[in-house]
């Protein structure tokens, strides 16, 4: 429905007029200096206009879209109406005061630029550009590498490539990043492509090619081009470290696991950050070294006691141990300051779960979940509170309408499967809980390279008295880790189950039926 400008009190109308032709929330500052503080108020007392809460404490403002206003019969009609022109220009010229003396961040910049390009001509437009290239490629370093926001990332750095009468390799090689990352991958890598022919011994560019292929996931691609330009063995400087991180993921992704661990290990001693610390617990993890990771995270958390990623980590690997309690108190102090922070988040319930408290577990879901961050762990966290309350059947729910959002999808099936083992263990009559076992192994894959989810397969064969299929996943599990603690407790329970029958005599068995 639309609304007409010129039904609103006199007093507001200015101000409706310059926010209706903003893109979003502006400062409220930046508005006083557009229409005026009286008629802003005004607005914001029609209820049309509105005020915008952010988490920083500034004000912004906007208003309801969808106004109608009437032109000026002195406007020239065959181009933008003079009146409207002039409110582009006084934001523009409002937005780039407000950028330089009172918040730097980049938005505010863009924004600027927007209203140039509305009201002013090609040479203001380029004036802009030429006074503020510098700082667009400061915001699009920001975007890029702090904000995470490449579809502004790529709109910065396209137009500082477009205002800078050389060509600048850095700034050609943050627009291929930006492409691969923003659903144009082949036009980014042909840029990377054009980019090691023009600069061979450029070792940066091809860094970043490589994040951008780990960033699809094209982990084989990723480790080749490594292979193209530099020896793994001989990577021993500090300055080396970011590309040896490199080889780790690469591996990872791979299911390489022991290799990542040496590579992390390796990055670990050149760079200790959180970052590598994380990097490393994790690989660990997926092998089922348990007390190699908690020993791995005990000390990050020592080193980097303010790091929430390794809080979160650390919480985690003692409620995996068994010291939820232990967990509760690390993240209780911190998660009323963090409740935004979906990876605390999901440490906390966690714990919360363990510790057989999940009517609070609920709680904190219910007055959080719609502010965490990020939002993919939402879903997550859900699942977990479900499973706990025994809702299975809603859990698998969740995760299998949202598996389109899953970046990881082995995580996603390492979820589903813990959901079936929870389901299976809860059930009260043994022929429901061969039922429910049988349902996860037809859906889960029957060989996986993935540790988690075949120690989750294991659990299931044993509910299902699936005997063939408990073998052949225990020998994958060997094969992947053979130290890891699940593996050989869930090997002796196998054993006791199946009467002592080894997985070689249940291989000779089937050999013969066939």
């Amino acid at each position: 429905m639309a609304h007409h400008v010129e039904a609103a009190p006199d007093l507001a109308k200015p101000a409706l007029l310059a926010l209706m032709h903003a893109r979003g929330a502006v400062p409220k500052a930046v508005a006083y200096a557009v229409a005026g503080s009286a008629s802003v108020q005004g607005a914001l007392e029609t209820g049309l206009a509105y005020e915008v809460p952010t988490r920083s404490g500034q004000h912004l403002v906007s208003c309801i879209r969808g106004f109608r206003y009437q032109v000026s019969e002195d406007d020239e009609h065959s181009g933008l109406p003079d009146s409207v022109a002039k409110v582009h220009a006084d934001w523009a010229k409002a937005l780039r005061e407000h950028y330089r003396k009172v918040d730097d961040d980049p938005r505010w910049l863009r924004e600027a630029f927007y209203h140039t390009a509305v009201s002013g001509t090609a040479a203001d437009l380029s004036a802009f550009g030429q006074q503020y290239r510098s700082e667009l490629q400061d915001a699009g370093e920001y975007w890029f590498r702090k904000g995470k926001d490449f579809g502004s990332a790529l709109w910065a750095f396209e137009r500082v490539q477009e205002f800078s009468e050389e060509d600048d390799p850095f700034v050609a090689m943050r627009i291929a990043s930006c492409l691969i990352r923003t659903g144009r991958p082949e036009n980014g890598l042909k840029m990377f492509e054009e980019l090691f022919g023009q600069y061979e011994d450029w070792i940066g560019c091809r860094t970043s090619c490589v994040d951008g292929l780990l960033f699809l996931h094209r982990y084989p691609d990723a480790l080749e081009l490594l292979q193209r330009f530099t020896v793994y063995d001989e990577l021993v400087d500090e300055r080396d470290s970011w590309i040896i991180g490199q080889y780790g993921r690469s591996y990872a992704g791979l299911e390489r696991l022991p290799e990542a661990v040496d590579a992390f290990t390796k990055q670990l001693k050149l760079n200790n950050s959180p970052v590598v610390v994380r990097a490393l617990a994790r690989a660990l993890h997926r092998l089922g070294l348990r007390d190699d990771e908690q020993r791995i995270l005990e000390r990050g958390h020592r080193d980097f006691p303010d790091s929430p990623s390794i809080l979160a980590a650390y919480a985690t690997s003692l409620e995996n141990a068994g010291f939820a309690d232990k967990a509760l108190d690390l993240l209780s102090p911190v998660i009323a300051h963090n409740s935004d922070n979906a990876w605390l988040g999901f440490a906390y319930v966690q714990a919360l779960v363990s510790a057989e408290l999940v009517p609070e577990a609920r709680r904190f879901l219910d007055r959080h979940g719609r502010h965490l961050h990020p939002p993919f762990m939402r879903r997550t966290i859900e699942a977990h509170v479900l499973r706990a309350e025994r809702s299975f059947e809603a859990a698998l729910e969740l995760l299998d309408a949202h598996s389109e959002d899953q970046s990881d999808r082995g995580h996603r099936i390492g979820q589903r499967a813990e959901v079936y083992v929870s389901w299976a263990a809860s059930a009260e009559n043994p022929a429901d809980r061969v039922q429910v076992a049988k349902k996860a192994l037809d859906e889960l894959p029957s060989d996986s390279g993935n540790l988690l989810i075949n120690v989750s397969v294991l659990k299931l064969c044993l509910a299902a008295q699936d005997e063939v299929r408990f073998w052949r996943t225990l020998d994958a599990c060997r094969r992947i880790s053979p130290r890891s603690a699940d593996v050989i407790w869930l090997e002796s329970q196998g054993r006791e189950q199946f009467n002592g029958t080894s997985g070689a005599e249940v291989r000779d068995a089937r050999d013969r039926v066939q």
